[in-house]
């Protein structure tokens, strides 16, 4: 690229003007329509992607394009005027069909001093925008650009075109999307800048800024500032609600380093030194003491590239699952092609679990999807919250509630679980009662979504994004096509040529204790044949706790502890070696799990 190529210092695309009231002031969004809430918002994840103060002035130059404006305001203006006539037109509302309006508010509510132009030529509007960005920047009008690209869809539009396509054929546009991209140009190659691209013409008549979208879609950071904002207040959440806060607070909408300050000096600096760890891979880097806990997190996330999902596993030690953000990228593409219909995400999981992170984050982003957060309570109203064409992002435990709630699915209503497996009985009920579809994922934190299913008795199918190791019929490892990634498949998966498998049974995970090697599964599995016993749990003890076997067991009705306790260790002495009988026994009513319905820690 010569002296005078177009960089991209950062992208940003938003599909729904949702949430503005975190960045301004409700007075400042009054009367504010769908056109202009889309271009604000786009336009202020870009800056904030440039780590640019929303508040402060800036001395850089704005330019947004739009094939049609306003449409929606515009078209409600002309129907006010013809449905009750020109005595009844408003002058506030026909000033706000005007194209210039976004650059009007972006202006304002960003503080941008320089110099601004709309730019409305059709589908040709974003490569006209570009032009005149390009010569601003070269002429030396603006050291920067704020570059945007606007466009709605009007429902009369959708109508009209879906009721006489024979009428509109030549230009009917099935790619048509609603949205905004933002760009921050300039003709510096600075660390991080991508050269502007050739654009691939994606544009028509019906889309005009589809070039645009596009090329924000692929060149925008895969978790930006808000996203980073959004792990890590779910982290700090479901931390505090693990170490015996609220256990609601996980799902609440409230602002996670608030909710800080009700924890403990120990538990703050134990939650610091994990969120480092999350965005760094690196156990002894902390975040800043800063009161911006997301800054710092960016700061992080930006210098590593990667996301921690640490687990404790089969053994109750912290393990680390470092995903790169090309990783994470991989396997969002990979996954995009199971939700081809989709119109919105209701998200239950917190986005700092693998699994939220994937299906409540990335993939709609990739999909340029809107996300609703709701917390995983049965008893809510969802038949008011959920609509045709959303997918539900939930987990077993949670949909075995709806199911014994007699929960019927509003028509059109789609179901993405995993965390755990989904029983077949479970699947059917949830088709029984009105789902359109369930997508079931089977996967581990170490590699994250491996297979996926959609009915009951049916086999998993292995996602495109992985390449199979066979060995005599059982799936032994996979491998990433794009991305350096190895996973040791955790279970006896039985697959054939077409890349269809089932898992038949776990395997037994050695864990050493004094050196010697024991399966907790096999311990479990003795202690459940014990008349007394009706389930069990084993796991090698935490590093904080010893390094012996520790059990919870779970008696079958009319049997007491203290009674039962001494012929049980007579039992495990007999049954049991030195090194597998557990040091430790905890009893209860029930195994312990986590919200998602794994085993956790006790």
């Amino acid at each position: 690229m010569g002296k005078s190529a177009l960089y991209i210092n950062a992208a940003a695309f938003t599909a729904d003007g949702n949430g503005l009231e975190k960045y301004f002031e409700a007075k400042n969004l009054r009367r504010m329509d769908v056109f202009t809430k889309l271009a604000v918002k786009a336009a202020a994840r870009c800056l904030r992607a440039a780590e640019m103060d929303l508040r402060a002035e800036k001395n850089i130059a704005l330019i947004i394009s739009t094939g049609y404006g306003p449409v929606t305001r515009t078209c409600d203006f002309f129907n006010s005027i013809i449905d009750d006539g020109e005595e009844y037109a408003r002058p506030l509302a026909f000033s706000m069909t005007v194209h210039n309006a976004a650059v009007a508010s972006v202006s304002r509510l960003l503080n941008i001093k320089g110099p601004c132009l709309s730019v409305s030529n059709m589908e040709t509007s974003f490569q006209s925008a570009l032009l005149a960005a390009a010569a601003w920047l070269r002429k030396g009008m603006a050291d920067r650009v704020l570059l945007g690209a606007v466009d709605e869809i009007h429902s009369v539009a959708e109508k009209v075109l879906q009721t006489h396509p024979e009428e509109f054929a030549h230009i009917y546009d099935t790619m048509r999307q609603a949205g905004a991209a933002f760009f921050i140009v300039s003709l510096e190659n600075s660390p991080g800048a991508v050269a502007l691209p050739e654009l691939s013409v994606h544009a028509t008549p019906l889309n005009p800024s589809a070039d645009a979208f596009h090329l924000a879609k692929h060149t925008e950071l895969l978790l930006d500032y808000d996203d980073v904002g959004r792990i890590a207040a779910d982290f700090i959440k479901t931390e505090l609600a693990r170490t015996g806060h609220d256990i609601m607070s996980v799902f609440e909408s409230a602002d996670g380093a608030r909710l800080l300050h009700t924890a403990s000096d120990g538990e703050r600096a134990r939650i610091q030194k994990e969120l480092g760890f999350l965005f760094s891979g690196v156990q002894e880097e902390a975040v800043s003491e800063s009161a911006d806990w997301t800054a710092s997190s960016f700061a992080k996330l930006k210098e590593h590239g990667l996301i921690n999902f640490f687990t404790s596993g089969s053994t109750g030690e912290v393990k680390s699952c470092i995903h790169t953000l090309a990783m994470l990228r991989e396997e969002g593409n990979g996954l995009a092609f199971l939700f081809p219909d989709i119109k919105r995400v209701i998200s239950l999981v917190p986005a700092s679990h693998s699994y939220g992170m994937i299906f409540g984050l990335i993939v709609p982003k990739i999909l340029g999807l809107p996300v609703v957060i709701k917390p995983p309570i049965p008893v809510i109203q969802w038949e008011d919250v959920l609509q045709e064409g959303d997918l539900l992002v939930a987990f077993p435990m949670f949909l075995k509630q709806l199911t014994e709630l007699n929960f019927q699915f509003p028509r059109g209503v789609a179901v993405l679980t995993s965390t755990a497996p989904c029983p077949d009985d479970l699947i059917d009920k949830l088709y029984a009662g009105g789902m359109r579809r369930l997508v079931e994922i089977y996967g581990a934190s170490e590699g994250g979504a491996f297979g996926w299913r959609e009915k009951s008795g049916h086999p998993f199918t292995l996602l495109p994004f992985w390449n199979a190791e066979i060995t005599g019929g059982m799936l032994e490892a996979i491998t990433r096509r794009q991305t350096p990634m190895r996973v040791r498949i955790p279970d006896r998966v039985e697959i054939d040529s077409e890349g269809k498998f089932k898992p038949i049974g776990r395997i037994d995970q050695a864990v050493q204790v004094a050196g010697i090697n024991v399966f907790p599964q096999k311990v479990e599995t003795i202690l459940k044949t014990h008349p007394a016993v009706r389930d069990a749990a084993v796991r090698r003890m935490r590093p904080d706790e010893g390094e012996r076997l520790k059990a919870f067991i779970v008696l079958q009705e009319g049997y007491i502890e203290h009674e039962i306790l001494p012929g049980l260790r007579a039992f495990m002495k007999e049954k049991l070696t030195v090194h597998e009988t557990p040091r430790r026994i905890t009893f209860g009513s029930e195994l312990p799990v986590t919200d998602f319905g794994k085993r956790r820690d006790w």
